[in-house]
């Protein structure tokens, strides 16, 4: 059975931590910015993207495991 968006929405807020918390709470109350306008395609690939993690398919990395990498490659 598929889940409804606010249900989804539910599960996404009481996973988040209070950072997540904020800035979902800045940008309802606040209203979404003008300059972001993503395209239904744009959409989809991060529901994909989102997908992928969510069944291990994908890695997420924290800023200091993606600086490493990066410099360990550098040539």
């Amino acid at each position: 059975m598929e889940t409804s968006v606010k249900e989804q929405l539910h599960r996404l807020i009481d996973e988040a931590d209070d950072d997540r918390l904020n800035e979902i709470y800045d940008w309802l109350h606040e209203g979404v910015p003008e300059a972001i306008q993503y395209s239904p395609a744009e959409i989809k690939m991060f529901y994909d993207r989102l997908s992928l993690h969510e069944s291990g398919e994908s890695e997420s990395y924290t800023v200091e495991e993606s600086f490493a990498f990066i410099r360990a490659n550098k040539r």
